[in-house]
């Protein structure tokens, strides 16, 4: 069974950016996973792009849904859009993304980094994957709660990105010790 650490705090305590600096001190070629990095446009935060560590590939997670004003979204290449006029339950035609809470996720992005993630931990020698992060969706059973299952049955050390109001129904629901 994994070993688990945690990366925890309140929303904008600086997790991410934790996890990232934690990457970038291991010994190359030991660490990979994956961060949730915050989109911006025009000065304002417009979402999350998923990066595949790592490579540094970046795409697009999750826009921002915005009310009734619109929805802000980008497109496939992950280039911002000015904000629709239409409710933020709107379909996206040709994608299938999701609602939940104030965003719009593509459920693409989940796929790639489950395969990625999946990768790493065929990798004999990726010794800790990282990922970023497990919260709310996850707990539901959506988002990356698939995959976080499976790391849980490797080897290797996890170091997971947590909320810290989330941290012990994490703890509980995917059996993870501290």
């Amino acid at each position: 069974m994994a070993s688990v650490r945690y990366v925890t705090g309140p929303i904008g305590s600086g997790k991410t950016s934790r996890m990232a600096q934690w990457f970038q001190e291991a010994p190359p070629g030991t660490a990979g996973g994956i961060h949730a990095r915050k989109s911006w446009c025009d000065g304002r935060p417009v979402g999350y792009d998923l990066v595949l560590l790592p490579e540094g590939a970046v795409r697009p997670l999750a826009d921002l849904s915005v009310g009734e004003e619109g929805v802000a979204r980008r497109d496939a290449s992950g280039k911002s859009q000015e904000a629709l006029q239409e409710r933020h339950d709107a379909p996206v035609e040709g994608r299938d993304d999701f609602l939940f809470g104030p965003f719009r996720f593509h459920a693409e992005a989940f796929r790639v980094a489950a395969d990625h993630l999946d990768a790493l931990a065929a990798d004999p020698e990726i010794g800790t994957i990282l990922l970023d992060e497990v919260g709310p969706m996850e707990l539901a059973g959506g988002g990356h709660a698939a995959i976080l299952r499976r790391l849980l049955r490797t080897d290797k050390q996890l170091v997971l990105c947590v909320r810290t109001e989330c941290l012990e129904a994490v703890k509980t629901r995917f059996s993870a010790c501290p």
